[in-house]
């Protein structure tokens, strides 16, 4: 043994044993069946599954070795052992590690072996769980619950029909089963390329549209009411789900129900709004449409649900056809500004123009208008061509500042420009007695971002310092005025660092 050299300290009992008993083999002077068999081998450990006192042993030995010969031998197991959720998790933590051996290909490029999941050798085990579950049985809900998950993970097209069938399934109210249900849903969303799926999903999130339309039909109907309330607030969480799994799956397929949905499923609208942003460019042009009012099945929709119709000062609010009159375009803009949609901005921009109205009443109190979103979208997408007509909307001092956003719009124009030339029309603003707190502060704040020179620096210093006059009469009376203080100095030392950064000399 002099040309071999191996350090003990890296060698256990086991493999050392092992050594031994394969150098005395190599001489015949001990029988086969005194040397144990190989602990990093699959199938030693394969052969105990079938030994109750071993068997546990065993499939923890098996989960450490990921080794997909173990999947069919595991799958028996699971059958025997009344389908253990243990051994099913074995099985999916296995099939869904990259292989070893038969599960690696060399790359014809680099020459290194690539290795993938074994999740065919699994599918057979995965199906039996969610094809038979019972709705009264804690584990084998569990158990399809866990396999539906792993079917999603898996990402395999064979396993759509049989996810279909579990989203179609007939459960009785809020029973067990809707988790089933809704894993199911989760991984169809995963496997979204498949046209079945999201035909399936649409499917499910129809049935809220239909919901909806009998509560609006069952309005004034009390007990009738009420108990379709029940009935969609029970479903809730399954219309929430699918609209996440159709986010999931970004395929434009579903862009008609999500915008459906997007007025017709009112608590579900932030998941809407993702899975339309997840959907991405293609919903662009159908958002435009809606801003512009040239999107036919939205506005049929609206007349429809009776929540905008005929709308006027005479007909607008909660005993109104006209319920959201501006609801439309509002939520249209919002989604136009997560994209970052720059087509958009010419219909945003044009649509300040145009008067405005509540998007929704929150009983007789009456919402934000579709100024609001238009503004907020605006100053996303952050397009420079878009600054003149926020300057004209923001110094209109002819309007009602309760219903036009003035102080949002002045807010963006210092984000849509690095032009100078609206400081002295700023300044007056901040500078004048009489002007609304939320105008002067945000026209103030809109001035420190722009200002690139230390001259024009003296409006805001003369801000403070009549603030600190008005501080410095009264302690207990002038509170708010201190308050202005603080903000007029922060301020002002924010356009400071400005004015330094720019270059400038400061004041």
């Amino acid at each position: 043994m002099s040309g071999i050299a191996v350090r003990s300290d890296h060698l256990g009992p086991t493999r050392w044993s092992s050594l031994i008993c394969l150098f005395l083999l190599s001489f015949a002077v001990v029988p086969l069946a005194g040397c144990p068999k190989d602990p990093y081998a699959a199938g030693t450990w394969i052969d105990d599954l079938d030994d109750p006192s071993k068997a546990e042993r065993a499939v923890t030995e098996l989960q450490r070795l990921k080794d997909p010969a173990a999947i069919g031998p595991l799958s028996t197991l699971w059958r025997k052992r009344s389908k253990s959720q243990r051994v099913l998790r074995v099985i999916i933590e296995i099939a869904g590690a990259p292989a070893s051996g038969e599960g690696c290909t060399k790359d014809k490029e680099s020459g290194k072996s690539v290795c993938q999941p074994q999740w065919a050798k699994a599918m057979p085990v995965l199906f039996e769980a969610i094809d038979e579950f019972d709705e009264s049985d804690d584990r084998s809900v569990d158990n399809a619950v866990t396999a539906a998950d792993a079917l999603g993970k898996a990402g395999d097209p064979s396993a759509v029909e049989a996810l279909i069938k579990v989203v179609n399934k007939n459960m009785v109210g809020l029973s067990k089963g809707q988790r089933v249900r809704l894993a199911a849903i989760k991984a169809l969303g995963n496997l979204g390329t498949d046209s079945r799926a999201v035909d399936t999903l649409i499917k499910v999130l129809d049935e809220g549209e239909i919901l909806q339309g009998k509560m609006a039909a069952a309005k004034g109907q009390k007990k009738e009411l009420a108990a379709l309330q029940r009935e969609f607030g029970g479903k809730l969480p399954i219309f929430g789900a699918t609209i996440n799994a159709l986010a999931e799956s970004r395929n434009a397929k579903a862009l008609p129900a999500l915008l459906s949905a997007l007025y017709t499923l009112s608590p579900a609208y932030q998941q809407v709004r993702r899975a339309l942003v997840s959907v991405g460019q293609p919903a662009v042009p159908e958002l435009i449409k809606i801003i512009r009012g040239e999107q036919p099945e939205m506005k049929a929709l609206a007349k429809k649900y009776k929540f905008n119709i005929d709308c006027g000062p005479d007909n607008m609010g909660p005993d109104s056809t006209c319920q959201a009159p501006s609801n439309l375009e509002f939520k249209a803009a919002s989604i136009l500004g997560d994209l970052y949609a720059r087509e958009a901005s010419k219909d945003l921009a044009d649509g300040l123009k145009k008067p405005p109205v509540p998007a929704f009443f929150d009983g007789d109190v009456p919402g934000p208008s579709q100024h609001t979103a238009f503004i907020d979208a605006l100053k996303k997408i952050g397009d420079p061509g878009t600054a003149a007509a926020m300057a004209e909307y923001w110094q209109n001092d002819k309007v009602d500042p309760f219903t036009y956003p003035r102080p949002m719009a002045v807010d963006a124009y210092s984000f849509l420009t690095r032009d100078t030339g609206g400081l002295p029309a700023m300044a007056k603003v901040f500078s004048t007695d009489g002007q609304d707190d939320q105008l002067r502060l945000a026209t103030a704040l809109a001035y420190g971002r722009l200002v690139r020179d230390g001259k024009d620096l003296d409006p805001l210093s003369a801000m403070v310092k009549r603030y600190k006059e008005a501080a410095d009469k009264q302690d207990e009376k002038a509170k708010p005025a201190k308050v202005k203080l603080d903000e007029a100095k922060k301020i002002l030392d924010a356009a400071k660092k400005s004015v330094s950064a720019a270059g400038g000399k400061s004041a």
